[in-house]
């Protein structure tokens, strides 16, 4: 939009790029009421029933305020915030359980190595 490319030609090449075939098909039925019925981009989202209240009433807002173009940015940046948080505690999360993966390897190896030398010393007494 900042480019000057119109909401149905957006959509249009968004809908191209996408691996979802069912997030492809809800929004290409989403562009077809925009082009035959006139539809709003948010009143189309919320027929489509796929994206979250949030965003569909962020697409509102800036509809109305004419700032569409900033109400998108605004919720590519919250919901890009959301997923590196996900991801930080998902690292977080996973660095001490690797720890203890990595312990227990390296401690069931040196129980495997004594267990034999202690069994060699019992058999001699």
């Amino acid at each position: 939009m900042k480019n000057g490319i119109s909401v149905c030609e957006g959509l249009g090449l968004a809908t191209d790029v996408l691996d979802n075939d069912i997030l492809k098909e809800r929004l290409k039925q989403s562009r077809l009421e925009i082009i035959n019925q006139g539809c709003t981009l948010s009143n189309s989202f919320k027929n489509i029933d796929v994206f979250p209240a949030f965003a569909v009433n962020m697409v509102s807002v800036g509809e109305e305020s004419g700032k569409l173009e900033e109400s998108l940015r605004d919720i590519s940046d919250v919901y890009e915030r959301e997923v590196e948080q996900a991801i930080k505690i998902a690292t977080t999360l996973l660095e001490p359980m690797l720890i203890l993966i990595i312990g227990g390897i390296v401690g069931f190896i040196v129980f495997a190595m004594l267990l034999p030398i202690f069994n060699i010393g019992m058999a001699v007494h």
